[in-house]
């Protein structure tokens, strides 16, 4: 299947006058906003007349929140940016887990450390 890659948590994204790391919350917060509107989707969809309805969307998402090492290489007329570090295997087995257990439903998945810091937010 399709995936995709993003990335929380350069350098300007910490708010460290707060002492809150913002990274997990802002990654947590954009799969809670991209699985509503996948939902809206889907019902948009499911209510419209002359469409051929196979059934809902279903994506599935996780965030970790490990530590990677980030790098660009290539040169001024191309470059690339490649991650290293287990926060993007992690991220893969989670996607697959959440992609054979969550068969009938969209699904965000987070690490245990994830879930630490953003627990404390209202969603």
């Amino acid at each position: 299947g399709d995936a995709f890659l993003c990335v929380f948590g350069l350098p300007a994204a910490n708010d460290l006058s707060s002492g809150m790391v913002v990274e997990e919350v802002a990654a947590v917060q954009a799969a809670a906003d991209i699985l509503a509107e996948v939902d809206a989707m889907n019902r948009e969809f499911e209510q419209q007349d002359g469409v051929d309805y196979k059934g809902p969307l279903v994506i599935s998402m996780c965030v970790t929140s490990e530590k990677q090492v980030v790098g660009c290489l290539g040169a001024d007329e191309q470059f690339t940016m490649g991650l290293i570090g287990d926060a993007v295997k992690q991220a893969m087995v989670l996607s697959h887990f959440a992609k054979r257990y969550f068969l009938q439903a969209s699904s965000l998945v987070v690490t245990e450390e994830t879930y630490q810091v953003v627990k404390s937010q209202h969603w």
